[in-house]
């Protein structure tokens, strides 16, 4: 049986595109997705996705640095 999760599950600088676009359903994508924030984080010595406000303002930083996904990478 599938459980349906809370999309605020980490502190918004390390919060997937998944969650951020209201996935409900997750795995340990998520959890993947805040290692490399954080590994980002300690390597360059600041937040990778840091001075953002607001979920839509996180989304949109994510999308300038990594590029918005197209039909081929995103996940059917």
């Amino acid at each position: 049986m599938t459980q349906l999760s809370t999309t605020r599950v980490v502190t918004l600088y390390y919060r997937a595109p998944e969650l951020l676009l209201g996935m409900k359903n997750y795995n340990t994508k998520i959890d993947i997705w805040s290692v490399g924030c954080l590994g980002a984080e300690l390597i360059f010595r600041q937040p990778l996705f840091s001075g953002i406000r607001n979920e839509s303002d996180s989304i949109k930083l994510i999308f300038e640095r990594m590029g918005t996904p197209d039909q081929c990478n995103w996940e059917q």
